[in-house]
């Protein structure tokens, strides 16, 4: 039985945990569509953009202005949430480095701590 917990504490269940994390770090990803962010970065805000049919030098300028500022709109929104799933996979990437070797730890933390309180019980000053 010992030697299944064993088992179980040192390679299952930390093999379990990366392929968790594994999962949520890819969840993440897909929850904030990433790749699609990244491809789409510069592209006009919900493509809302208008087209010049020929006119004036001032409906040119107008066209021209109000593309750039879909582009810079649907830029500030997509850089915006790009950096939310930065922060929030840097803070899931610290945890998980700081989970799995507490988790593998634990063991040998139980034991040294249930013996320096036996050894501070057993402790009389003169």
């Amino acid at each position: 039985m010992l030697v299944d917990y064993v088992y179980w504490q040192f390679f299952l269940a930390p093999r379990w945990l990366l392929h968790v994390t594994w999962n949520l770090q890819r969840a993440l990803v897909r929850l904030f569509s990433v790749p699609v962010m990244l491809r789409t970065l510069l592209a006009p805000w919900h493509r809302d953009t208008i087209s010049f049919h020929g006119g004036t030098l001032s409906q040119f300028g107008l066209t021209i202005l109000w593309n750039l500022l879909s582009r810079g709109i649907g830029l500030l929104v997509r850089s915006s949430a790009l950096v939310l799933w930065l922060t929030i996979e840097l803070v899931f990437l610290a945890l998980v480095a700081i989970l799995i070797p507490a988790f593998i730890a634990w063991p040998a933390l139980v034991i040294v701590g249930v013996a320096t309180g036996l050894a501070l019980s057993t402790y009389v000053p003169l």
